[in-house]
């Protein structure tokens, strides 16, 4: 298993923490399309903005 798609697997965790630790190692990742696609989902994350804002810091980067 790759890196981003340990990460894929990570972005659909329950818990926010997962999620923004998927947002944050996926971001070294960004041209995969389905790695995208992910990103795109972890920064309209509706369950805790967390996971949006350390997405969003790691694609800043």
């Amino acid at each position: 298993m790759s890196a981003w798609e340990a990460g894929l697997a990570a972005a659909s965790s329950p818990s926010w923490e997962g999620r923004a630790r998927a947002g944050r190692d996926l971001a070294a990742f960004a041209e995969v399309p389905e790695v995208a696609g992910a990103l795109v989902r972890l920064l309209l994350d509706a369950e805790d903005t967390a996971v949006t804002r350390r997405t969003a810091e790691a694609l800043a980067r």
